[in-house]
């Protein structure tokens, strides 16, 4: 009898089917674990941008009131930044510098919208000590599962807050 020495063709191509298997559902685990991250990163983003705006809510409570609407970056209001304004107009503006002045973040919210609503004109009901509803929404691409895609992804913030 001869025994067998080695290994046969057939066996080296299973090990080289199971390896590739398991190298393509590391890039995938990596590749999710990277739109973890930025989404993270976003949501960081968004909640410094909140946070912004309530401490100059804070910081201007004879005009809490005003805090109301969105910006429109493309039509700016008057700058309040080395003049003196009115509570209501220092409300827009802060507005308007929180959702338009680039603060270094990469552009990681594009298309993003800031909408701050009063709790008493609010269409759905807010916590009961909150006194405005700030939302931020904003969209970007991400990469996808297919190599050299993208996809579009929305996000969004609610906080409801007494300033």
């Amino acid at each position: 009898m001869h025994r067998q020495q080695g290994i046969t063709l057939v066996e080296v191509l299973i090990t080289v089917l199971i390896t590739a298997f398991g190298i393509v559902g590391l890039v995938s685990l990596q590749l999710s674990a990277l739109q973890a991250n930025q989404l993270a990163a976003q949501k960081a983003v968004g909640g410094w941008l909140v946070q912004d705006l309530v401490e100059r809510m804070r910081a201007n409570p004879s005009g809490a009131t005003t805090y109301t609407g969105s910006a429109d970056c493309a039509d700016p209001v008057r700058s309040c930044l080395n003049q003196s304004c009115t509570p209501a107009e220092l409300a827009a503006w802060d507005i308007e510098d929180v959702m338009c002045a680039d603060r270094g973040d990469g552009n990681t919210l594009s298309a993003r919208t800031l909408t701050v609503d009063l709790c008493a004109t609010a269409a759905i009901a807010c916590a009961t000590n909150a006194s405005h509803r700030i939302t931020l929404n904003w969209s970007t691409t991400q990469a996808n599962s297919s190599v050299g895609s993208t996809a579009a992804v929305s996000g969004s913030l609610r906080y409801e807050v007494t300033p």
